[in-house]
């Protein structure tokens, strides 16, 4: 009778999980990233960063007027000033707030499909901090280290990802997918193990 009952069980859990593996590695659950789809994922990450872009906007109109200037430590004292208000007014953002999983799980056969070829692989090695550096630690909100290098991105990737308002930008650190904002040298969001 146990044996029975636990050849049931098991019985019951096999088909349980083929049904969820044929569920999700269906063409149609893969086809979702596909045109409708996709579209409908790139109109969610607009709205997710749309916030964002006016939150930065509104933080950097009450900061005082930058005059014209090529001292360093003015340029880096407003930077950092953003930085800290985005921050503050930011302290609950998390990971996935504008790259939503289902965004990122699309995304992420586009980026491997663009990093495919060897050239486009060794663009992205271009100026990447492989490791993170002195203070380049990848989570929302952290500071993008002034010692550490921006990524070059290969203009396939760039093709394929959604487009960005000025100011923000995609980067890799190592094979993290970041998205950068650049006057506040800020790390916004990010999709992990996305590069080649």
């Amino acid at each position: 009778m146990r044996n029975r009952r636990r050849l049931a069980r098991r019985s019951t859990i096999t088909v349980f999980l083929t049904a969820v593996l044929m569920t999700v590695l269906s063409p149609a659950a893969t086809a979702e990233c596909h045109a409708e789809g996709q579209a409908s994922l790139t109109a969610d990450f607009g709205i997710r960063l749309k916030p964002y872009v006016q939150l930065r906007d509104e933080v950097k109109s009450k900061l005082p007027a930058l005059k014209e200037t090529e001292d360093p430590a003015t340029l880096l004292g407003r930077q950092q000033a953003l930085a800290n208000s985005i921050r503050a007014a930011r302290r609950d953002a998390r990971q996935g707030d504008i790259f939503s999983r289902p965004l990122a799980e699309c995304l992420l056969p586009m980026i491997r499909r663009s990093l495919s070829s060897k050239t486009a692989r060794e663009t992205t090695k271009e100026g990447n901090p492989a490791h993170e550096g002195p203070g380049t630690k990848i989570a929302v909100n952290a500071p993008y280290s002034a010692e550490a290098p921006l990524s070059t991105m290969p203009p396939t990737l760039l093709a394929a990802l959604p487009e960005l308002p000025k100011g923000l930008e995609y980067r890799f650190i190592g094979k993290t997918l970041i998205l950068f904002d650049a006057d506040a040298c800020l790390i916004v969001d990010f999709i992990p193990n996305a590069g080649a």
